[in-house]
């Protein structure tokens, strides 16, 4: 890859968005005291890299296409060789999530009934309470008059 201002651009691009992209080259290059050229040599572009470290963040992916990291970093991770093999792995966990997520709500929706059967025998418990209260008072009542 011949690493210009515009591939270098285009390899931001896999993090910002296109005018962002050509902002964050600039600012870098300005960081480190280069101008937009058709090519940069590999000590240009691992400046142009340092630079970008200084006022980028969450740039892995863009050190793994430029092919330089910057410096006192680690080297890039190679791009993966196969995106088939790694998907079903990451399926498998989702299904398992799944899974969970049913026995858990199952529980929640449990708990809720369980709450709900309280809530009703409460209800119960007042209703007979307020019965027998009323009862009394009748009673009570009735007892007045028949002194009476």
């Amino acid at each position: 890859m011949s690493n210009g201002f515009e591939q270098l651009v285009t390899a931001l691009q896999n993090r910002y968005d296109f005018q962002s992209a050509r902002t964050m080259a600039r600012e870098a290059l300005s960081v480190a005291s280069l101008k937009e050229q058709a090519s940069y040599s590999k000590e240009e572009l691992q400046k142009f890299v340092d630079g970008l470290a200084s006022v980028g963040s969450h740039l892995d992916n863009v050190w793994s296409i430029l092919g330089v990291s910057p410096s006192g970093a680690p080297a890039p991770a190679p791009a993966p060789a196969a995106e088939a093999a790694p998907e079903p792995a990451k399926e498998e966990p989702k299904k398992d999530d799944k899974k969970d997520a049913k026995a858990d709500d199952k529980k929640a929706d449990d708990a809720k009934a369980d709450d709900a059967k309280a809530d009703d025998k409460k209800a119960d418990d007042k209703k007979a309470d307020d019965k027998k209260a009323d009862d009394k008072k009748a009673d009570d009542k009735k007892g007045d008059a028949k002194k009476k």
